[in-house]
C-alpha cells in the first residue's frame, strides 16, 4: 500500500492564505562608477515584500533583467507600496551612479513553500529577463 504525502507547492492557493512567516533583510547597494547588482535571496517563496531604502532602487526579478533587457522598476526613496509577488529572489542595484551605497532593508512574508520549489525564480519568462 503507498502513502500519499501532501506537500505545499506553487500552485497551492492555501499557502498564500495563511499568515505569512516575516522576514526581514538588510543591505547597502554599493556605489561607484557602474554599480553591481545584487541578489536577494529568500529560504521560501515570498507572498509580499515591502521595500524602505535611503535612496532610490533599481529592483527586478533576474540580474540581466537590470543589466541588458530593462525589466526593472525604480523605487523612490522611502517606503515602497507592499508588492504580492510569488518569488524566490530579487535583484536590487543604486539607481545612479556614483558613491556612496544606498542602505536598504527588505520586509518580506514568505510562505512555507521551499524556495528550490522555484529555482528559476522566473528568469527566462517574458518581461523578467
Amino acid at each position: 500500500m503507498s502513502v500519499f504525502q501532501y506537500k505545499t507547492g506553487l500552485g497551492n492557493s492555501s499557502a498564500y492564505q495563511v499568515s505569512a512567516v516575516p522576514c526581514v533583510v538588510r543591505g547597502t547597494a554599493a556605489g561607484g562608477s557602474s554599480p553591481p547588482v545584487q541578489e536577494v535571496n529568500f529560504t521560501n517563496v515570498t507572498n509580499f515584500i515591502q521595500i524602505s531604502s535611503s535612496g532610490d532602487l533599481n529592483v527586478g526579478f533576474s540580474s540581466l533583467g537590470i543589466t541588458a533587457n530593462e525589466n526593472y522598476f525604480t523605487i523612490p526613496a522611502g517606503v515602497s507600496d507592499i508588492y504580492h509577488w510569488r518569488v524566490s529572489s530579487i535583484y536590487v542595484q543604486k539607481a545612479s551612479s556614483g558613491s556612496p551605497g544606498v542602505p536598504y532593508a527588505i520586509i518580506a512574508g514568505l510562505t512555507t513553500v521551499p524556495a528550490a520549489d522555484l529555482s528559476n525564480n522566473w528568469s527566462g519568462s517574458a518581461g523578467v529577463g
